[in-house]
């Protein structure tokens, strides 16, 4: 009867112990609208950009079915906008969710690259 006891007072002893250590949520990776107006290259997360402290980022594409376009704003205001009807991009537009991290390229007006990273370590907040 006594080990039983014992056996329980360690059982809830130890489940006290993990419940007081610190609970983590995994990788966490910030990802603020970046544009480099010299390459082409944009990229940045949605849920980042949405929960920031400023007024000015955002990112997103939107698409028709047959087209679609792709747009971003960074800190310094910079805005960029391109247009596809390219399927393959068109296919990974269709991907986003609300904390992807998008990826465009563009070159004049046409984007010429659309890529879409939908993992959990993409900071939303």
């Amino acid at each position: 009867m006594k080990i039983k006891h014992l056996a329980l007072a360690s059982i809830i002893g130890l489940t006290g112990a993990f419940n007081a250590l610190p609970a983590h949520a995994g990788t966490d990776v910030a990802a603020p609208v970046y544009i480099n107006t010299s390459t082409g290259v944009v990229t940045g997360a949605m849920g980042y950009a949405r929960h920031t402290s400023d007024s000015l980022q955002f990112i997103g594409c939107y698409s028709t079915g047959y087209s679609a376009s792709c747009q971003a704003r960074n800190t310094d205001g910079t805005l960029v906008t391109c247009y596809t009807n390219d399927t393959n991009h068109l296919e990974a537009i269709k991907s986003i969710g609300d904390d992807s991290r998008i990826y465009f390229r563009y070159e004049g007006g046409s984007c010429t690259n659309v890529y879409v990273y939908n993992y959990s370590y993409w900071r939303s907040r």
